[in-house]
């Protein structure tokens, strides 16, 4: 897949959710996460591993008979991510039980993927701070869809959002290697 790099849309810039901001890595104007949430209230956010220079969303996972951590990416759209295991040998279709990191809350839901190519009744969902925003991924191993639920924000305009992927050929490219 080539990286096709999108504009944040200037409807989004104007209402921008907690606990996300605009930054600009190597000249390209990014949405990065800055703090989510379990359904507990844990700030899933850490400092110690840091990607493409950012804190990273730690989430406790079992995927394909394996368990241990993902480190996800911070920046919207990147899919960097660093596991505490190797995760070799995985369905496409293996399904990503997720949990947080320090209590133990499922953060699987019953909710369809908005992919029309995947099927997956679940999603990951984390929440930004106030819990009526919320960040859903879908927890199929080969589908890369991500999106958010922000209630004052318009459907097209999220759907532009949830287009933004950063992955593919060329991504340290965009990133600088960082």
């Amino acid at each position: 897949m080539e990286l096709t790099t999108k504009i944040i849309p200037d409807a989004f810039k104007k209402n921008i959710p907690q606990g996300m901001r605009l930054l600009w890595k190597q000249d390209i104007e990014v949405l990065l996460v800055e703090s989510v949430y379990c359904p507990n209230g844990h700030n899933l956010l850490v400092d110690s591993v840091r990607i493409h220079d950012e804190p990273s969303i730690k989430l406790k996972i079992q995927v394909g008979g394996q368990e241990g951590l993902v480190f996800l990416d911070s920046i919207w759209g990147s899919h960097s991510n660093l596991f505490t295991f190797l995760g070799t040998g995985l369905s496409p279709d293996a399904k990503t039980e997720a949990y947080c990191p320090y209590c133990d809350a499922h953060l699987n839901v019953k909710r369809s993927c908005s992919n029309p190519a995947c099927d997956s009744p679940d999603q990951i969902v984390l929440y930004l701070p106030g819990r009526k925003n919320e960040i859903q991924i879908c927890p199929r191993v080969s589908c890369p869809h991500h999106e958010l639920i922000i209630e004052e924000i318009e459907e097209p305009v999220l759907q532009e959002l949830s287009d933004i992927n950063y992955f593919g050929a060329g991504q340290e490219d965009v990133f600088g290697g960082i």
